[in-house]
């Protein structure tokens, strides 16, 4: 996981400092010979890369345009995807995606829904989460540090009340704290890791015994962002705590435990990225994003980019980096 939130780092150097040609060589202590180790390291005349190095070859990891999210051959639920009557728990459910995400799950038949946040709700949002408890839908708000331990036990311990099944994890708390890697501090790093990262952590560690009576998850949701899979100038503490979550997602499902990753793009009118339209990027219109949420994990992805992005757009200034060039990711 600390590999993975590296590469979300070096993918922001990329863009801010071309001349360093930040790039990544991993490989296998004992099972990669050293000779090939070396001989990659030394070897200045790559085009910007991301390397493994494995025992059976040299993997090169690229970014290639998915299929459609309905893809042939997965399976399909036996179950409705959100079970009527069953618990869910969503981080960041007062603001941003994670509003977005509360009402889908109601509308879908969730039985209770306890949300976690530290931002205290608006009129605005108070009159939505009312509305949605008005069509039988039990909505449970816990304020506090999505990092603690001990707040996110007692969060799953309201979801699994009254001998309710909790079925569903969805973080989607962040902050969203901007600056280069020159002028990075300890203060917005905490900021910017503790939610993020250090919650996933949290909620992880929480649901790692499936063995819980109330405990039968179904998915395992971490909304990570389209800058931990490209990078993103001025993204660089934004990037790298994202990026931890995908490494997160590969970890749990190493060990047998449900996870998908999405790498949302910017959405129209929610969150930070709203910006962006006003510069001519594409974005995410909010219905389409919540589709493309059931769709994703309806076909089983474990992760996924979802933005209707312009690469060459995106990737303009970064003179090391083109579509048709090795930078991506796995």
């Amino acid at each position: 996981m600390s590999a993975a939130a590296l590469r979300g780092l070096l993918r922001t150097a990329a863009y801010e400092h071309p001349e360093l040609r930040a790039s990544s060589v991993e490989f296998i202590e004992g099972r990669t010979p050293y000779a090939d180790s070396v001989a990659e390291l030394l070897d200045d005349e790559q085009p910007l890369t991301e390397n493994r190095l494995l025992p059976e070859g040299r993997h090169v990891a690229h970014v290639v345009p998915g299929p459609d999210t309905d893809v042939p051959g997965i399976s399909r639920p036996a179950e409705p995807l959100v079970r009527p009557g069953a618990s869910y728990l969503v981080t960041g459910g007062m603001e941003g995606l994670g509003l977005l995400t509360v009402p889908w799950l109601a509308r879908h038949g969730a039985g209770r829904i306890v949300t976690i946040g530290r931002s205290t709700p608006t009129p605005e949002t108070e009159r939505r989460l009312s509305e949605l408890a008005a069509t039988g839908t039990d909505i449970l708000v816990l304020h506090g540090d999505i990092a603690d331990p001990g707040l996110v036990r007692r969060a799953l311990a309201m979801a699994g009340d009254a001998g309710r099944a909790v079925r569903g994890v969805l973080h989607a708390a962040g902050v969203i704290e901007d600056a280069t890697l020159a002028t990075l501090d300890e203060h917005l790093l905490e900021r910017v890791w503790r939610r993020k990262a250090e919650g996933a952590w949290a909620l992880h560690r929480a649901t790692e015994d499936l063995a819980l009576d109330f405990f039968a998850l179904d998915f395992f949701v971490l909304y990570s962002s389209v800058p931990s899979l490209i990078g993103s100038p001025g993204q660089a503490a934004y990037a790298t705590a994202n990026a931890f979550l995908d490494g997160l997602a590969a970890h749990r499902r190493d060990h047998g435990l449900p996870a998908t990753g999405i790498h949302w793009g910017a959405w129209r009118d929610v969150g930070r990225g709203q910006h962006l339209a006003e510069r001519g990027f594409l974005t995410i219109v909010p219905t389409d994003g919540v589709d493309a949420l059931e769709r994703i994990l309806t076909a089983g992805h474990h992760q996924v980019a979802y933005s209707p992005l312009d690469i060459a757009q995106w990737t303009a200034p970064r003179r090391y980096s083109r579509p048709n060039e090795n930078f991506a990711v796995w």
